[in-house]
């Protein structure tokens, strides 16, 4: 999958950039025509077909009795702020993250990688 350009970034570091700082952010990718096409065909099985991907992928809707220790029932805010670090995200961001989250057709990682939404 490759990425065209940034559609949104919001990140805030909190330390003088070394390990143990606390960072927050949300960025969102745009994807080049052909992953697009491709991320859409994969539909409900996106999530495994990035296996091969850095990180370890998850299809959406996600799973919020497997990931309770990240998740909150407020969504993708819950997320950014867990650890009293939180960012101002544009709402309009946030309703399409939260979104994507509920319904099926995207995947979502912890490690390198990006939420992707087809």
């Amino acid at each position: 999958m490759e990425a065209t350009e940034i559609e949104y970034r919001l990140e805030e570091s909190w330390g003088i950039g070394g390990p143990g700082d606390a960072e927050t952010g949300f960025v969102v990718y745009r994807l080049d025509d052909y992953s697009k096409k491709w991320a859409l065909e994969q539909g409900a099985n996106l999530g495994s077909r990035l296996a091969d991907y850095s990180g370890a992928w998850h299809s959406t809707p996600i799973d919020y009795a497997r990931d309770s220790d990240r998740w909150e029932a407020s969504g993708v805010e819950g997320y950014l702020g867990k650890y009293g670090y939180s960012i101002e995200v544009d709402e309009a961001w946030l309703e399409k993250a939260n979104e994507t989250m509920r319904l099926p057709g995207a995947a979502y990682s912890y490690g390198k990688g990006a939420a992707s939404r087809s």
